[in-house]
Parts: C-alpha cells; structure tokens; sequence
C-alpha cells in the first residue's frame, strides 16, 4: 500500500498550492479520502494523484500533430555576414561579384576608377 499524504506534504511534491489542492478536492478532480468520515483531514494516495495529474498533462497532447512540433527542415545557409565573408564561392566569377557587392563596386564605379588611371 502506498503512502497516505496530508495536504502541506502533497502540495510540497507536486508544486501545487494548498488552495489549489483544496479547490480540485472540492470540484472531484483529485482522489483523496479523509481520516474520521466527514470531517478529518484530507489524505491523498500519492500514486494516485501523480497518476491523475499525469493523464491530466498527457491528455492535451492527444489530438495534437507532434510534427509540426518536430524540425525536420535542413539546416538553411548561414545567414550571418561573419559565415557569408568565409562561404566558398561555386566559381571565381560569383567571387568577383561577391566581393564587389561587399565593397559597394558597381560596374559603372569600376568603368569610372578605370578611366581616372589613363
């Protein structure tokens, strides 16, 4: 037989308050019996209220689609500037157009910067 709790105690396992334990024995959703009938102190069954409080918990998982919760996309591109400087270009024109975007390069800066040096 497992162990009978009072009130403070179960409220100390379960992190529940007091009040909460109370108002839960009023609406019948906690098992409990009381010591002397009606009017001793409450008790609980220990395995009892963590087994009700777990389907309690489980239960609002049981119509829920547990993919959407679950990330099987492929990691993206990094996307910080740091990862974008190091990132290997697929070929040396993407990197001469890589760098020429970083530096704020244009073709018509370039046509310019050209012509000054004649």
């Amino acid at each position: 037989m497992s162990k009978l709790l009072t009130i403070t105690e179960l409220a100390k396992i379960t992190g529940l308050g007091v009040t909460t334990i109370r108002r839960r024995v009023s609406a019948g959703t906690l098992p409990y019996t009381r010591a002397n009938a009606n009017s001793g102190k409450l008790l609980f069954n220990e395995e009892l209220v963590q087994t009700v409080l777990r389907n309690e918990a489980y239960s609002h998982l049981k119509g829920c689609d547990m993919s959407d919760m679950i990330d099987t996309k492929e990691p993206k591109e990094p996307t910080s500037y740091l990862a974008n400087l190091f990132k290997e270009p697929s070929d040396i024109t993407d990197a001469e157009a890589a760098r020429d975007e970083r530096f704020g390069y244009t073709p018509r800066n370039i046509i310019k910067s050209a012509s000054f040096t004649k």
